[in-house]
Order: C-alpha cells, then sequence, then structure tokens
C-alpha cells in the first residue's frame, strides 16, 4: 500500500511541476521578456 501511495505522491510532484513551469512560460510570453529569460 505504502508503495502505491508513494507512486501517487511523485505522480502528484510532477504534475504540479509540469503545470507551475506551464504558467510560468505563459505569464513570461504575456509579458513579453521571453527574450530576457532565455539564455
Amino acid at each position: 500500500m505504502s508503495q502505491l501511495l508513494d507512486l501517487r505522491i511523485r505522480i502528484a510532484k510532477r504534475d504540479i511541476q509540469m503545470r507551475y513551469y506551464l504558467l510560468m512560460l505563459w505569464i513570461r510570453h504575456k509579458l513579453g521578456k521571453t527574450k530576457e529569460f532565455s539564455r
């Protein structure tokens, strides 16, 4: 049971990270400062 729970937590964390990453990209795009952030 604990192994399944650990897997769920890992998937949830990954999902949250992806959503946060996409949100940040969207905000940067909206602000029009994509050139400043990208190196």
